[in-house]
């Protein structure tokens, strides 16, 4: 299964393949390129301007992004150990 981020990514392709990608936005063109590549998140920052430029919502880049890394960090989270908080 592909994801999140990842089947984003296709989205962000063509911005990747323009020279001047990061200098478009407004970032440093290693930015969009460690993003597409996966070895760094999308920041809160990021995406409003890829909001801007695919017109989305940053809440889309957000949530494409926090279901990225939850999915990564599922299999790598034991919980077994914690209780359930019990209310009165």
């Amino acid at each position: 299964m592909v994801s999140p981020l990842a089947a984003g990514m296709y989205a962000i392709e063509p911005v990747t393949s323009i020279p001047a990608s990061g200098w478009w936005m407004g970032v440093p063109r290693t930015r969009i390129e460690r993003i597409a590549s996966e070895q760094t998140s999308i920041s809160t920052d990021t995406a409003f301007r890829l909001a801007k430029i695919f017109q989305t919502t940053p809440e889309f880049w957000m949530n494409m992004q926090t279901s990225h890394d939850l999915k990564l960090t599922k299999d790598q989270v034991d919980v077994s150990h914690i209780d359930i908080l019990k209310t009165a």
